[in-house]
């Protein structure tokens, strides 16, 4: 692991492997850190240059300032390509990292070369919704505040008291349950990346700023869209598993329908939330086709 200093104060730890002309840039979903990029990392060819940084809040980068939106992960991640002097990364984004390379190719168009959004939170963001007493989501009733999602004691809840407790059964529980519904890692691995997920602080934060995501020109059930989608213009890949139970294979074909670039879309068969986990070998011809 290496680090670097924000101008904000902020310390970005990252890893890097490869010394190639192919700058590719590597961003985390929640729960998660840079360490569950390893496999991927292990298996690009040599001619690639990977930067996986774990973001504020995550894995062993900082918190000192709590992050309010999504454009805060897209701002420290600007500060990083220039401080490191990459020249236009293909930019990679898993779930949550979507969004935030989404916010960043909005930003920034020039700053960046290729898109990829794997498994990713489409440019509507992603709102919870409020659920009945069968735990079904209520159609359009969406929490709306922080505040009211801290007290939501079917899903938010109970993964705060699991940080608070540092429960690692609690998380392989969620894990396999929600993302790993059709492989899952080796032990190894597996201890490895639930050991990261527990060092996450932000995580209440995290799904509001989710929740006020809205780079479309619609309503999302929280916020208005912002319209910046618009300015999204680097080439893009979307990777998606149609058996993903956290963002649905639906919510990826709204969000091809959202950008008006012509992006890619490639839906893997018998894949869940972590394509890196069940199909390892598709997003690698993807991602060096593209």
């Amino acid at each position: 692991m290496q680090s670097i200093l924000l101008d904000n104060g902020e310390t970005l730890t990252y890893r890097q492997s490869g010394q190639g002309g192919r700058v590719l840039l590597l961003i985390h979903g929640n729960l998660s850190s840079s360490q569950y990029w390893d496999v991927l990392m292990e298996q690009l060819p040599e001619d690639y240059q990977v930067f996986a940084p774990d973001l504020r809040g995550f894995g062993d980068s900082s918190y000192h300032h709590p992050i309010e939106s999504i454009q805060d992960f897209a701002e420290d991640l600007q500060g990083f390509i220039r401080q490191l002097g990459l020249i236009q990364p293909m930019i990679l984004g898993w779930s949550l990292g979507g969004a935030i390379a989404l916010q960043l190719a909005c930003n920034s168009p020039q700053l960046l070369s290729r898109l990829v959004l794997l498994a990713s939170v489409n440019p509507q963001g992603f709102p919870l919704p409020k659920r009945d007493l069968y735990s079904r989501p209520i159609p359009g009733e969406f929490f709306q505040t922080k505040t009211e999602l801290a007290q939501d004691p079917l899903v938010i809840t109970p993964i705060l008291k699991a940080f608070e407790a540092q429960d690692q059964s609690f998380f392989k529980s969620i894990w396999n349950q929600v993302v790993y519904t059709q492989n899952k890692p080796d032990a190894q691995h597996y201890r490895r990346y639930l050991r990261a997920t527990l060092k996450q602080r932000n995580y209440l934060d995290v799904i509001y700023a989710l929740s006020c995501f809205n780079l479309s020109f619609n309503y999302n059930g929280v916020v208005p869209g912002t319209g910046e989608i618009k300015k999204l213009k680097s080439p893009t890949l979307i990777i998606h598993g149609d058996r993903d139970y956290v963002i649905p294979k639906s919510k990826a074909l709204q969000g091809v329908q959202m950008l008006e670039n012509q992006p890619k879309l490639v839906i893997l068969k018998n894949t869940g939330h972590s394509p890196l986990v069940d199909n390892l070998a598709s997003v690698l011809n993807e991602i060096k086709a593209f």
